[in-house]
């Protein structure tokens, strides 16, 4: 998911948005009569029972909802359900393999030193 800090646009823009209704299936939003774009609002969201360890459970489930979304056949609660599971898996990485940036920032500092002297 894509976030974008509304208040850095014209004040419009977040008038807009704040005035519309808190469905918890989304807003649809027309361009030329067709439905473009879906707001969910985030409070709408059921809070997903936190995922301590990943499981196989839990990556069969993010597939068959990466299935669908592909398919185009998401329903708005499993689009939800999916970046939930996305996050889990995210945190779940972080957590048993970190990406080594300290010695990656140390070689990267170690290379500018050489290019420079």
């Amino acid at each position: 998911m894509t976030e974008i800090d509304v208040e850095s646009h014209n004040e419009s823009v977040l008038q807009f948005l704040l005035s519309l209704p808190q469905d918890p299936e989304g807003t649809g939003l027309r361009v030329n009569g067709k439905t473009r774009f879906r707001v969910v609002p985030v409070s709408s969201a059921p809070i997903p029972d936190k995922i301590e360890e990943w499981s196989s459970e839990a990556n069969a489930r993010r597939c068959l909802l990466i299935e669908k979304d592909i398919q185009g056949s998401i329903t708005t609660g499993e689009a939800i359900e999916l970046e939930d599971l996305q996050d889990s898996l995210r945190r779940h990485r972080r957590l048993i393999a970190p990406l080594p940036l300290g010695e990656t920032r140390r070689m990267l500092e170690e290379l500018e030193a050489k290019a420079v002297g």
